[in-house]
């Protein structure tokens, strides 16, 4: 047994309430505690709990014969506290390592220290390793590097105050500027704020919140706070208020349009529905059932453009995504046309276009027109209309292709030439033909003039068709108009 271990023995027993084998282990390793100083390059230390636990003793002691020793005597049998130790203490109570603890030496050296449990027989933390290193150096240049901050701070301050007080611009700003202490004393205001502090209002009275809404001689302004900190306390406050009171009264007048807007828009569809009541009566009323396919062309039409009115009422913009409301306008025609007497298959192909509602609103109506005649009249002849819609943006232009593929198709375009051939429209221009069902030539011919007229005048594109055995094809491209310049 050599010195080192003669020591432990003797402390241990005299002031821990270690049993003998614990003793042994601590012992054992106290014997290698100079080859461990070496390695670390530091000094090494075995520390035990005393007898009351609230205390500990050094009971060996490992100095490297590298690199100087932080201590010039013996501290072996000396005690450890918890206020300059504190590391050590967590090791002990937690039974884990502690690899970055501040505390002072027993010479009250600052120190980091690394400490690592030593674990007996039972399993139980018996005593600690710990490693140490000279921080003085360290914390002189932690605080010089505060002492640099504190000192840039109260410069960027100081610097702050001399350029708002004797510098111009801040007068040329909006927004009123007021330089509050910590206690609310004013240091600095800019002209804006200065004639708000001359008017009697309360600009720094009650300034708690990041940001609020004052009234100041009948006009509004916005209150924000800007905290300024010194070594990590509040040095004072920036008070900036910027005049919000012709935002507020356009934010009103917007709010009393929209209301406005919205009474407007439910009094134009109660119109429209009185509107198809007094048709509907006067359909049921008639006994010419010519007349009454007449009423019951144009009520579908004011029910169409009822239906548009609809959907561009829910749009808050100036722009909407044609293809997903066309589709929306598709469903509700068909639902309320077709039934088991007109049995009609439709097949919708829409990709997202934007369009100007000014723009939607015909091409919905040309889309009613169509899906109203092939619906009506389509189905009546072979009991199976079959439909796709297609709409597509291509090249800057908006294409709508209607092809209807059924057995009477062929024969109701060439009838619906016919009729459109008294046109007076030039049959040039269009190369157009009619798509609607049996009756007068006149309206057989309203139809496609309709669609004509919404394709060329309103939205200022193309209207063409193409006849073949079983399809009946319309095409119409318009340049497109986007209001958000996209």
């Amino acid at each position: 047994m050599n010195a080192n271990q003669s020591v432990v023995w003797t402390l241990c027993e005299r002031f821990t309430n270690l049993s003998q084998d614990d003793i042994a282990v601590v012992a054992d390793l106290a014997s290698q505690l100079n080859v461990m100083a070496d390695l670390s390059q530091g000094d090494v230390f075995i520390d035990c709990l005393g007898k009351d636990g609230d205390v500990a003793i050094v009971v060996a002691h490992g100095k490297s014969s590298w690199t100087p020793s932080l201590y010039r005597r013996d501290v072996v049998g000396e005690l450890a506290l918890p206020g300059k130790e504190p590391g050590v203490f967590e090791a002990f109570r937690t039974g884990r390592p502690v690899t970055d603890a501040r505390g002072l030496s027993q010479e009250d050296v600052p120190i980091r220290q690394r400490v690592v449990p030593i674990r007996g027989a039972a399993g139980g933390t018996i005593a600690v390793f710990i490693h140490e290193q000279d921080i003085t150096d360290e914390l002189e240049r932690e605080r010089c590097i505060e002492s640099l901050e504190q000192s840039n701070a109260y410069l960027v301050e100081v610097m702050l105050e001399e350029s708002l007080t004797r510098s111009g611009i801040p007068d040329l700003f909006e927004e009123a500027i007021v330089l509050v202490d910590n206690v609310g004393e004013v240091r600095y205001a800019n002209k804006r704020g200065r004639e708000l502090l001359n008017s009697g209002g309360a600009v720094v009275a009650n300034a708690g919140t990041p940001e609020d809404e004052l009234r100041i001689g009948g006009r509004i302004y916005t209150r924000r706070l800007v905290p300024l900190e010194r070594q990590g306390r509040l040095a004072g406050k920036v008070v900036l208020l910027r005049d919000r009171t012709e935002m507020k009264d356009k934010e009103r007048e917007l709010r009393a349009k929209s209301v406005i807007l919205r009474e407007i828009r439910h009094r134009v569809e109660n119109q429209m529905q009185t509107i198809v009541s007094l048709l509907r009566l006067q359909q049921r009323r008639q006994r010419d059932p010519s007349v009454a396919a007449i009423f019951e062309e144009s009520l579908h039409r004011v029910e169409g453009v009822a239906r548009i009115h609809r959907f561009l009422s829910r749009e808050d913009s100036g722009t909407v995504e044609a293809g997903g409301l066309l589709k929306e306008l598709a469903d509700e025609v068909t639902a309320s046309l077709a039934g088991p007497e007109r049995p009609f298959a439709l097949s919708m192909h829409t990709n997202p276009v934007k369009m100007s509602a000014e723009q939607f609103a015909p091409l919905a109506l040309i889309l009613n027109e169509l899906l109203q005649n092939a619906v009506k009249h389509g189905a009546n002849r072979d009991g199976n209309g079959a439909v796709s819609v297609t709409l597509r943006e291509a090249g800057g232009e908006a294409e709508l292709i209607w092809e209807e593929r059924t057995a009477a198709a062929l024969e109701r375009a060439e009838k619906a030439l016919t009729a459109a051939a008294g046109n007076p429209r030039p049959a040039g221009r269009t190369a157009g033909g009619e798509f609607g069902g049996a009756g007068t030539a006149d309206r057989e011919a309203l139809g496609l003039t309709l669609i004509v007229m919404l394709a060329e005048d309103t939205l200022g594109g193309r209207f063409r068709h193409d006849i073949r055995p079983g399809l009946l094809r319309m095409r119409v491209a318009f340049p497109l108009d986007r209001r958000d310049g996209s």
